[in-house]
């Protein structure tokens, strides 16, 4: 399969999660601009898995790992009877995992 073809999938994937999900809502189909600045980071934080080792325990880091497998992907949603004055204003960003909306702004 090739990439246009994945990202097509994916897409209709993310739609068919957002309409179960969210009822009145849409998937926005227009490509992000990028800013023209890349930045670097200051510092490199801890390795995640090790913090949870050392304050959750081995068993718990292992099973919360196991939880996160699924993928995960912030998608930007706007309600689907808004006309084109009120579109952008409308719009939200969502955080989507497996077949669930886990978060939402606003």
């Amino acid at each position: 399969m090739n990439q246009m073809a994945t990202k097509a999938v994916t897409k209709k994937k993310l739609e068919k999660v957002v309409k179960k999900s969210m009822p009145g809502w849409r998937v926005v189909t227009e490509e992000p601009v990028a800013d023209a600045h890349e930045s670097e980071a200051d510092t490199q934080s801890v390795d995640l898995a090790a913090l949870r080792k050392k304050y959750l325990g081995s068993e718990a880091a292992d099973s919360t790992q196991k939880k996160q497998n699924a993928p995960t992907q912030i998608v930007v949603v706007e309600p689907v009877n808004a006309d084109a004055y009120h579109r952008r204003s409308g719009r939200k960003a969502v955080v989507v995992s497996g077949d669930k909306v886990i978060g939402a702004q606003g």
